[in-house]
């Protein structure tokens, strides 16, 4: 048979003797004699504040104030505007044949207020206070009125200026004092009679026809026509 090959066991305390053998200076020594290299440290960057750079501002320059609405561009148009919307009112169109169909309001309390007698409301009434039987004929041209009334107890036709203020015209009763006017396109006229009796009337065109209506001491009633 072969040789066998034998190892010596070596015990650790065998192992801790040879390092204890060692000289403790000897990694020291060899240390010490190693060249020690010192590298240069490398110079921080010295961060110097830049200095302020004075800047030359132009001296303040004050200017005289002056109004607005003398520099406005709308300034002229707006007087314009409000020149043309006085020199011509929103008008309407009264042109035509109108038949009355039907009244509103309390018309015997307007008569009371109106001081006609009990005989004369009791006729106006007898016929439904004109309804189906009064009728207007309407010439219009601009501010020119010209309305004749047929169907009352006393026939009449009235012409006017719109806008032209208090004038003479022809009314139920005789001569009277009239002053017509325009508000959004509704025909309003004052009118006093020669005792000093005022009413107010409107003319108001509807989608179906006109509506003439009489204001007299806090009662109002009035009329409504369809054109034919």
């Amino acid at each position: 048979m072969g040789t066998a090959c034998t190892f010596s066991a070596v015990s650790s305390e065998d192992e801790l003797d040879v390092e204890s053998d060692q000289d403790p200076w000897a990694a020291s020594e060899l240390s010490n004699s190693l060249p020690v290299v010192q590298y240069p440290q490398s110079a921080s960057p010295s961060i110097k504040p830049r200095p302020k750079q004075k800047v030359a501002r132009p001296e303040a320059s004050f200017l005289p104030l002056q109004q607005l609405e003398d520099q406005s561009p709308w300034a002229s148009k707006k007087t314009a505007f409000c020149s043309l919307r006085k020199a011509a009112p929103r008008r309407a169109n009264f042109n035509g044949l109108w038949f009355c169909f039907e009244t509103h309001g309390d018309m015997d309390a307007l008569l009371v207020s109106l001081e006609v007698s009990w005989a004369k409301r009791c006729a106006a009434s007898a016929i439904s206070y004109g309804a189906g039987y009064v009728s207007r004929k309407i010439t219009q041209g601009g501010d020119e009125m010209e309305m004749e009334v047929v169907g009352t107890p006393s026939d009449f036709t009235q012409r006017f200026r719109v806008g032209a203020g208090w004038q003479r015209a022809s009314g139920p009763d005789g001569d009277c004092w009239v002053h017509p006017f325009w508000e959004d396109g509704v025909l309003w006229v004052e009118q006093m009679d020669e005792e000093g009796t005022k009413v107010l009337i409107s003319h108001q065109l509807m989608p179906w026809g006109l509506v003439i209506t009489m204001f007299a001491n806090g009662v109002s009633a009035g009329w409504k026509f369809r054109k034919q």
